[in-house]
């Protein structure tokens, strides 16, 4: 894929753009990495991302030798690999974090913090009522 041209931008901007090419991107380092039209994609050298942006072939590019390899892919979140297919459960349980803690309030028992009961002592009451509280 190294040295394929950019042949729109060739064409009608007569500028050497051509995937792998080295580019200086507003003052940043870069390479050139796709062909987008009109534009080219550039990755620059210190985004932690990795992502292609466009940029306009004449507008602040100062192009430069070949680059030996490609750019990494982009890094992906575990939230691009959750949309990327379809799961039956929700982003949460896919992660597989455990579910906040919660807290009953008891009408029975008082409690100088609101009648509020920690977690460990909820553990040996009976279900009375649906949580009503996170636990802080």
């Amino acid at each position: 894929m190294i040295g394929t041209p950019c042949h729109y931008v060739q064409q009608y901007y007569q500028v050497p753009a051509c995937i792998g090419r080295r580019v200086i991107a507003y003052g940043k380092p870069g390479v050139i990495a796709a062909d987008h039209g009109h534009y080219i994609g550039v990755v620059l050298d210190g985004d932690a991302k990795r992502q292609v942006r466009n940029h306009h072939p004449e507008d602040g590019i100062v192009y430069g030798e070949m680059a030996d390899k490609l750019p990494r892919a982009p890094k992906r979140s575990n939230y691009d690999r959750f949309n990327d297919e379809e799961w039956n459960c929700d982003f949460v349980e896919y992660l597989e974090i455990n579910h906040p803690q919660f807290q009953r309030r008891m009408e029975d028992m008082p409690s100088p913090h609101g009648s509020l009961l920690p977690w460990h002592a909820l553990q040996q009451l009976p279900e009375t009522r649906p949580a009503l509280h996170l636990q802080a």
